[in-house]
């Protein structure tokens, strides 16, 4: 556990990860490939402009109108 009176020079969020694990893990945000704006590293849209993280994937359209034609005709069948 963490005290929360470690921090004398107020710089740290009390709350937040301690320096010790900022040196371990590394700093939790990237730079958006598109717009350059700061977003979290587990992101997998930015929240400013909407870009896809690389290496994240979709479900493709096709996908979803499939599931979408067998509930209705699920719901047919059983009605």
């Amino acid at each position: 556990m963490r005290d929360f009176d470690d921090d004398a020079d107020g710089d740290l969020d009390p709350l937040g990860p301690s320096e010790d694990d900022l040196e371990r893990f590394g700093d939790a945000f990237v730079l958006c490939a598109s717009c350059g704006k700061a977003m979290f590293d587990q992101a997998t849209v930015c929240p400013y402009c909407g870009f896809i993280a690389p290496g994240t994937s979709r479900t493709p359209w096709w996908v979803i109108i499939a599931a979408l034609v067998a509930l209705v005709a699920m719901f047919m069948l059983v009605f």
